[in-house]
C-alpha cells in the first residue's frame, strides 16, 4: 500500500489530537500552502486544493443545472472571507440552487480528493501549521473523520494496484466502451451509465449516484477487466481548468447484452429511454433500470450496490420480511446482527454521554456497523430535530427524550412509511440555581412560572430578594423546556431565558451570575460543585419536594424509577420503517442499547436503565 505505516501512525496520532482537543480552525500543509483542511471540533468540515476555475469546473461536473448562474461573479463576492468555496456552497444552499446532501456530498469528494493528495503525492510526511477562522461566517453543513476518510483511501489505492491499474484513482475517469457488449449480471444503473463518461473519479461518481465508493470501485474494477470500461486519464491540469459547462449526458442509442441462459443465444437489445425520462440527478437516487433477457430483475442485494454508508435520503432497498429484524434481548453487543456500513444518527444533545460512553465499546464489538452523528445543518440539535431528520431521510434513526406526536405519523403515513419508537432508557431533569440562593424547593407550576416570565425574584418563591436570571439552551430545540412547557398554550416559543450554547455554558453561567436557574442531564452534572440542586415537586408544598440527589450526592434512584420525582421521562430510539438499510440500523442499534451489555453503558453514561 502506497500509505507508509509510519506515515499512516504519524497521521492517526496527529488527527486523534486535533478530535480530542477539539480543534477549530485551519489546518495548512507547510510543503503547499494551497492545500489546506478546515476543522470543526476536531472533524474535517471542509477542504482547499486548488484555484477557483478548476473548482467551479467541479462544481458543474456535479451540477450542471447551474449553467447560466454568473458563478465567477458570486466567486468574486465570496472570495474576501476565508474558506470562500464553503461559503458560495452555502449561498447555492439558501437560494435552493442545490440541496443540503448535494452540498454534503461534493464536499465528500474534495475532503478525500485534498487528503489523497496530500499523503499520496507528498514525498514525505506532511506537516501542519494551524490558523484561526476568522471569516467563517456560516455553519458546517457536516463533519468527516479523517481516519475513515484515510481508511478508503488506503482501501481504494490498494484495489487499483491488485488490479494492475496505474495512475491515481483521482486522475482516472472511467468510460464505458459502448461498442463492447456488458457482461451478464454487471449492468450498472442507467443513471451511473450516464455519468460514466471520462470525465469524473470513481469519487464524483459514488458522491452523485449515492453509492458506496468501495463498492462502486468493485464494480468499476470488474468491468475494467472485462475490457467493457476504460480509465482515461483526465485532461492536462490547465485544460481542466479552463471553466466550461460539460456536454449533455447522453447514452448510446442502443446496447447490446448476451441472452441470459437462451436457447438460440439471441442478443437483446438494450434501447435508451428517451432524454426527458433518464433518472435526475437533483435528489440522488439511484435506479436501477436492467434488462436481461427481457425481464426486469434487481441488480444488487441489500447492502450491495447502495452506499447504505451515506443514507442521506432512503435508498430504494427493500428489506423481506423473511431478513427484517425484529426487537430482541441479547446479552451482548457482539450477539447483536448488524447491517455492514456507516449509518448517521442524531437526536437529544442530552445523550451526549452515551455517544461518548460507547463508542470504543461499539467499534470494537462491531466494527462493521460504523455510526456518524450529525447535527442539523440549521439550528441547534434536539429531539424535535432528530425526528424530522428521521422523516427527510437525513438521519437513520434519532436519540430522543420525547415522544413521537400524532403530527410526526401522519407525516411517515403521508410518505409512505411508519415510524417506530422503542424506549431504550430513563432519565430526569435536574434543576439548579446559584449557591447563594437557598430554598426548600419549587413545584413545576413555579418553574413554568419562572420561564414564563411571571416570577422574577426569588422572594416570590420563600427565597431571597434576588431577580431571576433563567437560563436554558434554546428552549425551541430542548427536550426539557418541551416537557416543562407542554401543557402552556405556544409552548417555548412563550420562554423567557438567556440562551446558553450547551449544558456546560449554561453551568459556567449559572455559578458565576447570582440569582441564576437552569437545568441539565444529570450526566452534564455529574461532579459539579459550584452550584446548588433544587428539589421539586407536583403541588406547592414543602413536605412533597422530591430531591434529584440524594443525602450521598447519588442520584435518587428510587424516585425516578417509581416516577415521584416529577421530571422524568423515557429516551427513545426513532427509526422509521420502510424496509431501508436504515430500519435495519435503526433495529440494530435499539437491540444493541437493549441487551445487557448496552443497558450497562447507560448506567454507566448516568441514565437509568429499562432492566
Amino acid at each position: 500500500m502506497i500509505l507508509k505505516t509510519a506515515y499512516q501512525h504519524k497521521i492517526t496520532e496527529e488527527f486523534l489530537s486535533f478530535k480530542q482537543a477539539r480543534f477549530d480552525g485551519q489546518l495548512i500543509c507547510r510543503f503547499d500552502p494551497k492545500l489546506s483542511l478546515y476543522l470543526s471540533y476536531g472533524g474535517i468540515f471542509y477542504a482547499a486544493r486548488s484555484n477557483s476555475k478548476h473548482w467551479l469546473q467541479k462544481l458543474l461536473l456535479h451540477f450542471p443545472h447551474l449553467e447560466g448562474e454568473k458563478l465567477l461573479d458570486l466567486v468574486d463576492e465570496q472570495q474576501s472571507v476565508d474558506c470562500w468555496e464553503y461559503h458560495l456552497l452555502f449561498t447555492l444552499i439558501e437560494s435552493n440552487k442545490i440541496t443540503l446532501i448535494q452540498a454534503r456530498q461534493l464536499i465528500w469528494v474534495i475532503v478525500s480528493e485534498t487528503i489523497y493528495e496530500l499523503w499520496y503525492s507528498s514525498t514525505s510526511s506532511p506537516e501542519f501549521y494551524k490558523s484561526t477562522l476568522k471569516g467563517l461566517l456560516v455553519p458546517p453543513v457536516t463533519t468527516f473523520d479523517p481516519e475513515i476518510i484515510l481508511s478508503e483511501l488506503n482501501l481504494v489505492v490498494e484495489m487499483f494496484q491488485t488490479a494492475k491499474i496505474v495512475g491515481s484513482p483521482f486522475d482516472l475517469a472511467p468510460r464505458l466502451s459502448w461498442e463492447k457488449a456488458l457482461p451478464a449480471g454487471d449492468t450498472p444503473s442507467a443513471e451511473l451509465m450516464a455519468l460514466m463518461d471520462g470525465r469524473r473519479t470513481v469519487w464524483d461518481l459514488a458522491a452523485m449516484c449515492g453509492i458506496d465508493i468501495l463498492l462502486l470501485v468493485r464494480e468499476v474494477i470488474s468491468l475494467y477487466e472485462t475490457g467493457v470500461l476504460k480509465l482515461i486519464p483526465l485532461a492536462e491540469e490547465s485544460e481542466r481548468r479552463e471553466l466550461s459547462l460539460p456536454p449533455t449526458l447522453s447514452l448510446p442509442e442502443s446496447l447490446t447484452l448476451p441472452a441470459a441462459e437462451s436457447a438460440n443465444g439471441a442478443s437483446t437489445k438494450y434501447k435508451r429511454p428517451p432524454q426527458e425520462s433518464l433518472p435526475t440527478l437533483k435528489y440522488f437516487r439511484v435506479r436501477i433500470i436492467l434488462l436481461l433477457g427481457g425481464v426486469l430483475f434487481p441488480l444488487l442485494l441489500i447492502g450491495g450496490f447502495y452506499r447504505l454508508s451515506q443514507p442521506e435520503k432512503s435508498l430504494p432497498v427493500t428489506v423481506s420480511a423473511a431478513t427484517a429484524q425484529n426487537i430482541q434481548l441479547y446479552n451482548s453487543i457482539s450477539e447483536v446482527p448488524v447491517p455492514k456500513g456507516r449509518f448517521n444518527f442524531g437526536g437529544d444533545p442530552a445523550l451526549a454521554s452515551l455517544r461518548s460512553a460507547s463508542a470504543d465499546i461499539l467499534t470494537r464489538s462491531q466494527p462493521r456497523f460504523r455510526m456518524r452523528y450529525l447535527d442539523p445543518a440549521f439550528g441547534n440539535p434536539g429531539s424535535r430535530q432528530g425526528v424530522s431528520m428521521v422523516l427527510d431521510g437525513i438521519l437513520s434513526f434519532s436519540l430522543s427524550g420525547l415522544p413521537l406526536t400524532d403530527a410526526d405519523y401522519s407525516k411517515a403515513k403521508v410518505r409512505g412509511f411508519t415510524l417506530q419508537q422503542v424506549p431504550i432508557a430513563i432519565d430526569a431533569i435536574p434543576f439548579y440555581t446559584h449557591p447563594g440562593v437557598v430554598i426548600p424547593g419549587l413545584s413545576l407550576t413555579q418553574l413554568q412560572s419562572i420561564y414564563l416570565g411571571k416570577i422574577k425574584n426569588w422572594n416570590q418563591v420563600n427565597g431571597p430578594d434576588l431577580p431571576i436570571v433563567p437560563i436554558s439552551i434554546d428552549p425551541q430545540t430542548s427536550t426539557e423546556i418541551a416537557l416543562l412547557t407542554q401543557d402552556v398554550p405556544g409552548g417555548a416559543s412563550t420562554v423567557h431565558a438567556t440562551i446558553a450554547a450547551d449544558y456546560n455554558a449554561a453551568i459556567r453561567k449559572v455559578s458565576t451570575t447570582p440569582g441564576a436557574i437552569s437545568f441539565a442531564s444529570f450526566a452534564a452534572l455529574k461532579g459539579q460543585s459550584s452550584i446548588r440542586t433544587l428539589a421539586i415537586s407536583l403541588v406547592q408544598s414543602p413536605s412533597q419536594y422530591v430531591p434529584p440527589y440524594n443525602f450521598n450526592a447519588e442520584k435518587n434512584t428510587l424516585a425516578i424509577e417509581d416516577g415521584s420525582y416529577p421530571l422524568s421521562h423515557n429516551l427513545y430510539v426513532v427509526y422509521r420503517r420502510d424496509g431501508t438499510g436504515s430500519e435495519q440500523a435503526g433495529v440494530a442499534y435499539t437491540n444493541i442499547m437493549l441487551s445487557t451489555e448496552g443497558q450497562h453503558l447507560i448506567e454507566n453514561a448516568g441514565f437509568m436503565p429499562l432492566h
